[in-house]
C-alpha cells in the first residue's frame, strides 16, 4: 500500500490545496447567521419589554394601593375624630343638663312664684303653732337651673302642700270627732317635711358636686371642642398635601412620575348639609309608610338638629353617661324627679346647644360626598344604577410613568418612540360595614324620631359597631351599652372603569405626561367589562 504522505505530495502541492479551498463559507450560512442573531435580538427585547410592563404594572398598582390605603386611613381618622367631638359633646350635655348656665355662674334662679307660695302656707302654718322645720332650708334662692331648677321647684311646691295641711290637721285638732284624724295628717305631714329636707339636702350635694366639675366642662366646651374642630378641619384641608408627599416619596423610591386625578385629590367627605338648614332640605320628600305615631313637631330646626351629624355622634355617648347618674338619682329622689328631669333636660339641652354650636359651623361635622340627609344609606351610589357615583366618591386613580428602555441593538430597531412608559391602575376604598336600609324612613314632621339601624348604617363617617346599641334621640327605654366604634375604611385595587379612562384622557395631564393620551384607549374592552 502507497504511503498516505507520499500520495497526497503527488496529488497536489500547497498552492493547488489552498485554491481548492474556495467557497467554504457560503452566503447562505452568512444569512443564516445574521437572521438568527436579529430573531435573538427581537427576543430579547420582547422578554425585556414583557418584564418591564409586568414591573411597571406592578409599581402603579403599589402605587394606587398605597395611596388608596393613605384615603382609607384618613377617612378612619376622621371618623375617630368626630367620635372624640361626638364624646366630648355629650359630657358637656350631660353636665349642662343637670343645672345648665345658672350653675356654671352661680346665679339665682327665678322662683319668685313659688316662693310667694311657699311663704304664705309657711305663715298658715305658723299661726297654727305647728313646726315648720324644713322651711328655712326650701325657702332658700336655687342658684341652678336646667333639671336641678325643676326638681327644687317640685319640692318647693310638695312642701307649700305640707303646711297647707299642717294647717288643716292643726284645725281639725279642735273638734273631738276629727281630733284623732287631724294628729294622724299632722304626724304623716312632719314626716313628710323631713323626707323633703332630706331630698333638699341631697339635691344641694348634687349642686355642689357638678358645680366643682363646672371649670372642666367650660374648658371641653370653651377650649377642647374648638381646638378639636380646628385639628378636625385641618385634617381634611390639608389632605391632598399629605397625598402629595406620599407620591413624592413612592416617585423617589421608585425613580417614576405619578399623576392623580383632580377629583381624587379630596377626602370624599362634605360639611353636614343638616348642619344648618332650617327647613327639610328641597329634595327630600316626606315618606309614605309613617303614620307619625306621636305629635307633630312644632320646631322644625331642632328636628333637623336631632338627626344632624353632630347629633349622631353625641347622643349615643349621652345615653351611655347619662345612665350611671339616672340610676344613682332614682332611688335618692323620688320626691323631686331629678332622674326624670334630668333625663328630659338632656334631650332639651342637646338640642339647644347643638343648634347654637352648629348654626354658625363652630362644630359642623362632615358626612359622605351626595349625602342629603336624613336618612342614611340612600345614596346614589346605593342603587344598582350609582356604579359611576360610587367610582367618583371611592375610587383613586393614578398615571405613572417610568424611563423607556432603550432596546438592545437601538442602531437596527431605532429608539423608543416617547420617552416614558405610561401604566395606570385604580384603587378603590370601601367601608366593611355594609349599610342597611331601614324599614321605616324618618319622617322630620313627627316630633319623636323613631330610633332605626340609621346610627348604626355602615358607610358612614361614624362607623357604630353593628352589633351595639347605638340610638339616636329617641324616649324612655333606650339601650346604653358602651357605643363600640370600628376603624372600616380599608382600601384594594379596582379595575379602571370606561368612565375613569375618559375621565383621565379628557383632563390636563402634567408636561411630563403630554403624550400619555395617545395611549390611554378610548374604551375598555368587553372582556375586561365582563369581568
Amino acid at each position: 500500500m502507497m504511503n498516505a504522505n507520499a500520495l497526497f505530495v503527488r496529488s497536489k502541492n500547497w498552492s493547488e490545496l489552498h485554491r481548492d479551498e474556495d467557497g467554504l463559507f457560503s452566503l447562505s450560512h452568512l444569512a443564516t447567521t445574521v437572521f438568527l442573531t436579529v430573531l435573538v435580538l427581537c427576543l430579547l427585547n420582547v422578554g425585556v419589554a414583557l418584564m418591564d410592563r409586568s414591573k411597571q404594572q406592578r409599581t402603579a398598582d403599589a402605587v394606587a394601593q398605597s395611596l388608596g390605603q393613605w384615603k382609607a386611613r384618613n377617612m378612619n381618622a376622621v371618623t375617630a375624630h368626630q367620635h372624640l367631638m361626638g364624646e366630648l359633646m355629650s359630657l358637656v350635655l350631660t353636665h349642662h343638663a343637670i343645672g345648665g348656665e345658672l350653675l356654671d355662674k352661680q346665679k339665682g334662679a327665678d322662683t319668685r312664684e313659688s316662693d310667694q307660695r311657699l311663704r304664705a302656707a309657711w305663715q298658715a302654718a305658723s299661726a297654727c303653732r305647728t313646726g315648720t322645720p324644713a322651711y328655712s332650708n326650701v325657702s332658700k334662692e336655687v342658684l341652678a337651673g336646667e333639671a336641678l331648677l325643676k326638681a327644687h321647684l317640685e319640692l318647693k311646691e310638695l312642701l307649700t302642700f305640707v303646711y297647707f295641711t299642717k294647717a288643716v290637721a292643726t284645725a281639725m285638732q279642735a273638734f273631738p270627732p276629727t281630733y284623732k284624724a287631724g294628729v294622724a295628717l299632722e304626724n304623716a305631714a312632719h314626716l313628710l317635711e323631713q323626707a323633703i329636707l332630706a331630698e333638699w339636702r341631697v339635691l344641694e350635694s348634687i349642686r355642689k358636686v357638678a358645680h366643682s366639675v363646672t371649670p372642666l366642662k367650660l374648658q371641653m366646651l370653651n377650649q377642647w371642642l374648638p381646638d378639636a374642630k380646628q385639628q378636625l378641619d385641618s385634617m381634611v384641608d390639608n389632605y391632598s398635601l399629605t397625598q402629595r408627599a406620599l407620591a413624592d416619596e413612592l416617585e423617589k423610591r421608585f425613580e417614576i412620575q405619578v399623576h392623580i386625578l383632580p377629583s381624587d385629590r379630596r377626602l370624599p367627605i362634605s360639611p353636614d348639609p343638616l348642619a344648618r338648614l332650617t327647613q327639610p332640605p328641597p329634595e327630600w320628600q316626606r315618606p309614605e309608610d309613617c303614620d307619625c305615631p306621636t305629635q307633630p313637631a312644632d320646631n322644625m330646626r331642632h328636628q333637623l338638629v336631632k338627626v344632624s351629624q353632630l347629633s349622631r355622634a353625641t347622643f349615643p355617648w349621652v345615653n351611655y353617661h347619662r345612665q350611671p347618674l339616672i340610676q344613682k338619682m332614682r332611688p335618692l329622689t323620688p320626691l323631686s324627679g331629678m332622674a326624670d328631669h334630668y333625663f328630659d333636660h338632656t334631650a332639651g339641652v342637646s338640642k339647644r346647644m347643638m343648634d347654637e354650636l352648629q348654626v354658625n359651623g363652630q362644630l359642623e361635622l362632615y358626612v359622605l360626598d351626595d349625602y342629603a340627609g336624613p336618612d342614611k344609606a340612600f345614596e346614589a351610589w346605593m342603587e344598582r344604577s350609582g356604579s359611576a357615583a360610587a367610582d367618583k366618591s371611592f375610587g383613586i386613580s393614578i398615571l405613572i410613568g417610568s424611563p423607556a428602555r432603550t432596546p438592545v441593538g437601538a442602531w437596527m430597531f431605532g429608539s423608543p418612540a416617547m420617552e416614558l412608559d405610561y401604566r395606570a391602575a385604580t384603587g378603590m376604598i370601601w367601608n366593611r360595614h355594609f349599610p342597611v336600609q331601614p324599614e321605616c324612613r324618618i319622617d322630620l314632621y313627627c316630633k319623636r324620631i323613631v330610633p332605626s339601624v340609621q346610627a348604626k348604617t355602615g358607610w358612614d363617617m361614624l362607623n357604630w359597631q353593628p352589633e351595639t346599641e347605638a340610638f339616636e334621640l329617641v324616649g324612655f327605654g333606650i339601650p346604653h351599652r358602651f357605643p363600640a366604634i370600628g376603624p372600616a375604611w380599608t382600601s384594594s385595587l379596582s379595575p379602571t372603569t370606561q368612565a375613569r379612562w375618559e375621565q383621565m384622557r379628557k383632563q390636563a395631564l402634567p408636561a411630563w405626561a403630554a403624550d400619555a393620551k395617545s395611549v390611554i384607549p378610548a374604551h375598555v374592552p368587553s372582556e375586561v367589562i365582563a369581568l
